[in-house]
């Protein structure tokens, strides 16, 4: 029994402590908008306030989304040597900035050991370090080395359930993959922040879509953010096919 309970305050399951998460986020979100309503009457009063810096490392990506032609035509295999993003960090913690957000194309498309190296140096600048990846290639391996050298946060980043999601990013078995690789993580890293932030396009703009997605976060217990594709960046389409 003692042990059951101390997992439980380990995990975060308590009742006070879940309770505390939530009245946090809750404040969290009022002071946000309190700054908000404030900046609009007094414009001046309030400056800007930056809580992230997100660094592309990569416009290579192992998928071939039908919607998104940014590593293909708009910039391909374009990408940032690990001493740029080292000065980068070095730069963030000179201005007093603590969180990172290691983006691409597909930031695990980068040579292995510089991404692994990325943040390992973010961790020693004791910056927060999230990886926002599609999670196709986040394997068993590569998510022990990241956590291995301090990586706390992850954004995946879904585009249908499924072989709806295997038709839109063009590969074989690659929602499978992504499967198991959440699972793994879940099970194996539990403290870790993992979310999933939906597209919102017009092949996923349904009510059986959403219906999925929602079915497929509870299977893991993650929450999910709903971006909306802008349709006026230059590498954005609707992803469907005429």
């Amino acid at each position: 029994m003692k042990s059951y309970i101390f997992n439980k305050i380990k995990n975060g399951e308590t009742p006070f402590l879940k309770s505390t998460k939530q009245f946090l986020l809750k404040a969290h979100a009022q002071r946000i908008n309190f700054r908000h309503a404030i900046a609009q009457k007094f414009p001046n009063t309030i400056k800007p306030d930056i809580e992230i810096v997100t660094i592309a490392i990569t416009s290579k990506c192992n998928l071939g989304c039908q919607g998104c032609s940014y590593g293909r035509d708009f910039m391909p295999l374009e990408y940032l040597t690990l001493e740029q993003v080292k000065e980068i960090l070095d730069n963030m913690k000179e201005m007093g900035l603590e969180h990172v957000w290691f983006y691409g194309g597909e930031p695990i498309m980068v040579h292995n050991e510089d991404l692994i190296e990325m943040v390992r140096y973010a961790t020693k600048l004791g910056l927060i370090s999230t990886l926002g990846t599609n999670g196709v290639m986040l394997t068993p391996k590569v998510m022990d080395e990241l956590h291995a050298v301090g990586l706390g946060r992850l954004s995946i980043g879904l585009y249908g359930i499924g072989e709806t999601y295997n038709e839109y990013v063009q590969r074989v078995d690659a929602f499978e993959k992504l499967d198991q690789n959440i699972s793994y993580i879940r099970k194996t890293y539990p403290k870790i922040s993992l979310s999933l932030g939906w597209l919102l396009m017009k092949p996923t703009c349904t009510k059986e879509a959403v219906n999925e997605l929602t079915t497929f976060a509870k299977k893991h217990q993650l929450r999910f953010s709903i971006n909306l594709v802008h349709y006026d960046f230059p590498y954005f389409t609707d992803g469907i096919k005429e």
